[in-house]
């Protein structure tokens, strides 16, 4: 089964100003294995990975907090379970 989950993506000066936000996100909720930080051309790319509405806001604001620049989200990303 396919279940449609919304990405919200912040671009942070570098890598190591992504762990304040990890922290904030992991303690409004947020599952460790729903983020992933992904370093290109000296900056960081954190991406969240979200299950409402609600979350994809709070995901927003907390990038936003703590300092990410083009904050941004798409939901057309799917993922899929395998029923065993």
């Amino acid at each position: 089964m396919a279940v449609k989950k919304t990405v919200v993506c912040g671009i942070y000066q570098n890598a190591k100003q992504t762990e304040g936000t990890i922290a904030a996100l992991e303690a409004a909720g947020f599952a460790k294995d729903a983020m992933s930080v992904s370093p290109r051309d000296g900056k960081a790319t954190l991406s969240v990975h979200c299950d409402s509405p609600e979350q994809e806001d709070r995901a927003k604001d907390l990038l936003k907090q703590t300092g990410a620049q083009d904050v941004s989200s798409d939901d057309k990303v799917e993922q899929v379970f395998v029923e065993s």
